[in-house]
């Protein structure tokens, strides 16, 4: 049974004047360019997509910065059952880079139902590098940005970092070298698991 990706672009309170119209056609295209990507290299659909959802959060922009992913789960929880009916909540959030700063805070996949990312990435999505950064960094293009985005997919199909388990294969694979899409894969390991989690 195939699983499915509900996206959402979390809008803090005091973040309207923040949010683009082109974030939520910039988010599908990304996520319709990874299910793409997975389905050439699991030889079948892994994952279907929703429409992207808009949500307006309840408290300003530096509330999420730290706990980001439980805060945020607090709040989908309030609207949608996250993490009881099976979907898995992709939410871009428009907090800018905070949660990135905030020392010690992860943001990221939770289990196989939540991925929180920044809206840096749908600055990226949109405009391909974001401002201020530096063109040539690894991570700075919306390339990269989409492999982040298929890079957090496999850990909700239960998949960990390559470097910690296939040392040797890490800079082939996505669960390690993200920023190298579309041309990393999945180990021989990472797509029988990956297999295994979407059973037929």
């Amino acid at each position: 049974m195939l699983r499915t990706v509900q996206p959402i672009i979390f809008i803090p309170q005091d973040q309207a004047a923040a949010f683009r119209a082109e974030y939520a056609e910039a988010l599908w295209r990304a996520l319709g360019e990874v299910l793409r990507w997975y389905r050439e290299r699991a030889d079948r659909d892994l994952f279907q997509a929703l429409p992207v959802l808009e949500y307006v959060g309840q408290r300003p922009a530096a509330h999420y910065f730290q706990a980001t992913q439980d805060k945020v789960m607090r709040e989908l929880s309030a609207v949608w059952e996250v993490g009881r009916d099976g979907r898995t909540y992709v939410c871009y959030g428009l907090w800018g880079e905070g949660p990135y700063q905030a020392k010690g805070n992860v943001i990221g996949a939770s289990g196989d139902y939540l991925v929180v990312q920044s809206s840096t990435s749908l600055v990226m999505f949109v405009d391909d590098h974001f401002p201020g950064y530096d063109a040539a960094l690894p991570w700075n293009s919306r390339r990269a940005q989409t492999g982040a985005l298929a890079h957090e997919l496999g850990h909700t199909l239960g998949l960990g970092h390559t470097d910690e388990r296939e040392p040797q294969l890490a800079a082939e694979s996505i669960m390690y070298a993200w920023w190298d899409y579309p041309r990393v894969r999945f180990t021989p390991r990472e797509l029988k698991a990956a297999l295994a989690a979407v059973p037929v």
